[in-house]
């Protein structure tokens, strides 16, 4: 609220608005008022200091990767992105400097080395920490991520893995049917082929409690997926297979190979083989895949966690016109 009084023939007025405090000397009524007016627009606007000292984007960067992030699912990769963020001169501004073109300036930059999709993602997060400050903190007035035009998506996806694709990459990582699994290794290999069977994710197999596994009723309980929601996958006879696999590595949990270290695994098995282009889930794709030629549409949704049955068709199920030229018979 502006105190605006008069001192002799000259206006004093004052702003004190969340922490910030202006004044100034003018020498009529009318224009101490519109002053007061602009001042209060700006700190509104987040273009002025809301505190005491103004913040910088480092320091929104900061306080939500250790304040936020560890609640959210995800919080390890912004984490990391968070602290990428800070080698940009972006995070060194301060907040009541920071305008939309910094931030285009920024996706111009990150234009040059990453995919659209990349650099998307990272603005949805810069978008997500700066709403934080805005609203939770009142460090900033606005949002200036929502302002600058965003890259468009990439095409989604449409890699399959191949049957001398999965050779190539059993025999990287010294994997047979035969062999018992006790390199961790061998425990990526048989996740990989867990998840071709399934379209389970690397985190919700590595994380699996034997407590999880019901094998005589043939399904896994997923207490936590990446969508938030439980869920129930049915095990075909080759998942439980598989399954039985691990069966005598460790008293409570179903693997001893972590998510990390899997990708890892993995990472330098597919190199080794020569397949560059291969992702670790890529498996949920070809599963997906698979399984869209045994069951219907909506089952296969339950089974995979998506409530987009849009995400499903476009994203993940990619059959060959041979797969469905099979089911027309």
């Amino acid at each position: 609220m502006a105190s605006i009084r008069q001192r002799g023939k000259k206006w004093y007025a004052e702003v004190r608005l969340k922490g910030v405090t202006r004044r100034n000397t003018l020498t009529s009524k009318k224009a101490a008022q519109e002053w007061a007016r602009t001042i209060e627009s700006q700190i509104d606007n987040g273009h002025l200091a809301t505190g005491k000292h103004c913040h910088t984007f480092a320091d929104v960067i900061d306080r939500f990767t250790k304040e936020v992030s560890p609640t959210r699912e995800g919080g390890k990769w912004e984490k990391v992105r968070g602290k990428f963020f800070k080698k940009f001169s972006i995070a060194k501004i301060r907040l009541n400097k920071l305008s939309a073109r910094h931030f285009a300036d920024y996706r111009d930059e990150r234009l040059k080395k990453v995919k659209s999709s990349s650099v998307r993602r990272e603005l949805n997060f810069m978008s997500s920490m700066i709403g934080t400050a805005m609203r939770d903190w009142e460090w900033i007035g606005y949002n200036p991520v929502e302002k600058i035009t965003k890259p468009e998506s990439s095409p989604p996806r449409d890699r399959r893995v191949s049957k001398k694709e999965i050779k190539l990459i059993m025999r990287e990582l010294n994997y047979s049917e035969t062999c018992l699994i006790i390199q961790k290794k061998q425990q990526t290999a048989t996740l990989f082929l867990l998840a071709i069977e399934t379209a389970m994710r690397c985190k919700e197999m590595t994380t699996l409690s034997w407590d999880q596994v019901h094998l005589d009723k043939k399904y896994i309980q997923l207490e936590k997926t990446k969508n938030g929601d439980r869920r129930q996958v049915p095990l075909s006879t080759r998942a439980i297979e598989l399954i039985k696999k691990f069966e005598g590595l460790h008293k409570e949990k179903m693997c001893t190979v972590s998510e990390g270290t899997a990708s890892s695994m993995f990472y330098k098995a597919k190199t080794n083989a020569g397949l560059n282009d291969l992702n670790f889930h890529d498996s949920r794709r070809e599963a997906t895949s698979r399984l869209a030629q045994k069951l219907k549409v909506l089952d296969l949704a339950k089974m995979t966690g998506h409530r987009d049955i849009k995400t499903l068709v476009d994203v993940y199920y990619k059959p060959s016109a041979g797969d469905i030229a099979d089911l027309l018979g």
